[in-house]
C-alpha cells in the first residue's frame, strides 16, 4: 500500500510541476528518482521528495508503538490432570525447604495483595493466601507441542487449593492461662507458667528458637482438639516472634491461622518456555469448604511443619532487622521491596503447608497415603477453558489512523490528478516518455551528464501539444524554453 500511494504522489507532484510552469528537467528527474540531494532542484520539489521518507519513518515509528497487543482464540479443550505439584522440573526436590523458597520468595521480595505469584500462589487479601493445585507435567506436555514462540495458551479451571487465613485471636484468650495450657498440651508441649514459655536462661520448648539475645520465635502447627473453636478441620497454626526487652511473650504477639482445602478458579499462562498463574479467585469461604471439601490432606496427616520450617520465621522477617538497626530495603534497590502495610505471614504459613504436602505426596513420588488420595484428579474438557493468545498489535483507534494514512493519501492524489487531467502526463510517465517527446533538441545541453547524470545548469522543460486534423495529436517536449507554460490536452483527441 505504501508503494502504491508513493507512486501516485510522485505522479501528482510531476503533474503539478508541469501545470505550474517553469518546471525544469532536474525537477522532473529528481521527483521520478526520489533524489533529494540532486543539484539544481527547486525547493518545492526537494521538499516534496523529502516529505514521503519522513512520513514513512513517522508511520513506522507510530506502527511499532502499538506492539505488545494480544489476540485470543478459543480452542477445544482436552481433559487435564491437576494436583499437588511444584513448577515443572521441581517436583521431587527435597523435603519442602527448597519448595517453600521457590513458591514464597517471589511474593516476599515484592509483596502485594489480590495478585498472583509464580506457578500457583495467589494473595487474596492481607490475611488470606491460596496455593492452587496446578496442571501436572503430563498435562502440560500435551499442551505445549506446536506452540509457536511468542504465543501462549490460557488454561482455566476450578481446582482445589491449600489456603491459609489469619484470624484475630480474642484478647480474652491471649490473657487466659488455661487457654494456653490447653494449647501447649494439644501440641505435645509441657505446661508452661502463666507468663508463657520458660525463662530464656532455661531450656526452651521444642517450638522455640533464638536469633539474638532477647529475640525469640515460636511456632505451633499440627492437629489437636480445638473444642473452644469447634474447628472440625483440626488444623491451626500459631506463629510468634517476641522481644523480651519489650516485655513481649509468645502469647502477646502470637498470630493465629486456620488452614483448609478450598475451591479456587485459576488461569495459567503456558508458553513454550514456561508456565505461570495469571489470574485466580477464591470460590468459597473457610466455613463453606469445611462442609463441601475433603480436608484429609490437612486434617489427617502429620506434616512435620514445626521442625522443618521454624527457622524461616527469622529468615523472612523484617521486624527484628529493624529492631536491631540492620539495613532495611530502600527504594534505591529493585528487590526486595518492604511494605509496612502488607502482612507476609499468611503466605508463609500457606507455603509451609503446601511445601510439605508436595514433598510427601506429589503424584510422581507414588507414596500418597489413604488420607492423601485426593492429591491428583482429572478435570473433564467441558470444565476447562482453553484459549490461544498470540502477540499482535493493540486494537486501538490510533492504529486504524496510522494504517489509513497511506490509502487516504493515495485516494487524495487520485482525486487531485483528476483536476489536472489536461496536463500532458500519463500513468507510465518516465524517462522513455520524455525521450519519445523530444523535438528539435540541441544535445549539447546534456554535455558532461552521460555518466554523472548531473547537468551544469537548470534546463527548463516545456510540453507542447500539436493537434492533428484526424483526431490525433502529438506531445512534444522542448528544452531550454524559459518563457510560457506547457500546453494543455484537449478532449476527444488521441495523443501519442
Amino acid at each position: 500500500m505504501g508503494l502504491c500511494s508513493r507512486r501516485e504522489l510522485e505522479l501528482l507532484a510531476v503533474a503539478y510541476e508541469i501545470y505550474a510552469g517553469r518546471s525544469t528537467l532536474q525537477d522532473l528527474d529528481a521527483l521520478l528518482r526520489n533524489d533529494f540531494i540532486a543539484r539544481n532542484v527547486s525547493k518545492r520539489s526537494r521538499a516534496t521528495i523529502i516529505f514521503y521518507p519522513l512520513l514513512a519513518l513517522a508511520l513506522s515509528a507510530s506502527y511499532k508503538s502499538f506492539s505488545n497487543g494480544t489476540s485470543t482464540e478459543s480452542l477445544k479443550s482436552i481433559s487435564g490432570s491437576f494436583g499437588l505439584t511444584a513448577s515443572p522440573g521441581n517436583q521431587r526436590i527435597g523435603s519442602g525447604i527448597s519448595l517453600l523458597v521457590e513458591v514464597y520468595l517471589p511474593f516476599w521480595t515484592d509483596p502485594d495483595v489480590n495478585k498472583t505469584y509464580g506457578f500457583n500462589m495467589f494473595i487474596a487479601s492481607n490475611t488470606t493466601t491460596a496455593i492452587l493445585d496446578a496442571p501436572l507435567p503430563s498435562y502440560l506436555s500435551n499442551l505445549t507441542p506446536g506452540l509457536a514462540v511468542g504465543d501462549s495458551l490460557l488454561v482455566s479451571a476450578t481446582v482445589n487449593a491449600t489456603v491459609s487465613e489469619m484470624i484475630e485471636l480474642p484478647q480474652a484468650d491471649r490473657d487466659d492461662p488455661n487457654f494456653w495450657n490447653a494449647t501447649w498440651m494439644a501440641y505435645g508441649q509441657d505446661i508452661e507458667t502463666d507468663s508463657g514459655p520458660p525463662d530464656p536462661s532455661s531450656d526452651l520448648p521444642l517450638f522455640s528458637d533464638v536469633l539474638l539475645e532477647n529475640a525469640y520465635s515460636g511456632m505451633l502447627a499440627g492437629s489437636g482438639d480445638w473444642g473452644i473453636y469447634s474447628n472440625p478441620n483440626n488444623t491451626m497454626v500459631f506463629l510468634s516472634m517476641w522481644n523480651t526487652t519489650l516485655n513481649e511473650t509468645f502469647q502477646s504477639t502470637a498470630q493465629t491461622f486456620i488452614l483448609s482445602r478450598r475451591q479456587c478458579f485459576g488461569t495459567w499462562n503456558i508458553t513454550s518456555s514456561g508456565v505461570y498463574l495469571a489470574e485466580a479467585r477464591l470460590l468459597e469461604t473457610h466455613e463453606e469448604a469445611l462442609q463441601t471439601q475433603d480436608q484429609s490432606l490437612i486434617a489427617n496427616n502429620e506434616l512435620g511443619i514445626t521442625p522443618t520450617f521454624h527457622a524461616t520465621l527469622f529468615e523472612y522477617d523484617y521486624r527484628f532487622r529493624e529492631t536491631w538497626n540492620e539495613p532495611m530495603p530502600t527504594s534505591s534497590i529493585t528487590r526486595p521491596q518492604y511494605r509496612y502495610n502488607i502482612s507476609t505471614t499468611s503466605a508463609l504459613v500457606a507455603s509451609m503447608i503446601w511445601a510439605r504436602q508436595v514433598s510427601l505426596w506429589e503424584p510422581s513420588r507414588n507414596n500418597a497415603s489413604a488420607s492423601a488420595s485426593n492429591n491428583q484428579y482429572t478435570i473433564d474438557p467441558m470444565n476447562i477453558i482453553t484459549q490461544r493468545e498470540a502477540t499482535t498489535l493493540r486494537r486501538e483507534t490510533g492504529l486504524v489512523v496510522v494504517l489509513a494514512i497511506c490509502p487516504f493519501l493515495a485516494i487524495v492524489a487520485l482525486i487531485l490528478k483528476t483536476f489536472l487531467y489536461s496536463v500532458p502526463l500519463g500513468e507510465g510517465f518516465g524517462v522513455i516518455s520524455m525521450l519519445a517527446g523530444m523535438k528539435e533538441c540541441n544535445l549539447d545541453v546534456f554535455s558532461g551528464a552521460s555518466l554523472s547524470g548531473q547537468l551544469s545548469r537548470e534546463l527548463f522543460v516545456r510540453f507542447h501539444v500539436q493537434q492533428g486534423r484526424d483526431g490525433r495529436g502529438r506531445i512534444c517536449i522542448r528544452l531550454d524554453e524559459k518563457d510560457g507554460k506547457s500546453e494543455r490536452l484537449r478532449k476527444n483527441i488521441v495523443y501519442s
